[in-house]
């Protein structure tokens, strides 16, 4: 329920305020997303194995933040 309500709210905010990400960002912003999407599907999974531990998620999700973020930059290549 919590999720959902989240859910709502950040689309309702996302309409509302007209956020725009400069062209330059937007390989930076293309692979958090998709880190942030690999992460919460990850958690799906293990919730639906029942084996959902917090803090593996949160670790896991910073952790795929961090190796997105050095995957685009400029020292990566």
């Amino acid at each position: 329920m919590v999720a959902f309500v989240g859910l709502i709210l950040g689309i309702v905010l996302g309409i509302v305020w007209n956020v725009n990400i400069p062209l330059k960002f937007s390989p930076y912003i293309s692979v958090a997303i998709f880190a942030c999407i690999d992460s919460i599907f990850g958690a799906i999974r293990s919730s639906l194995n029942k084996d959902f531990r917090p803090d593996i998620f949160v670790s896991g999700f910073f952790g795929n933040a961090v190796l997105a973020a050095l995957m685009v930059s400029d020292s990566w290549r």
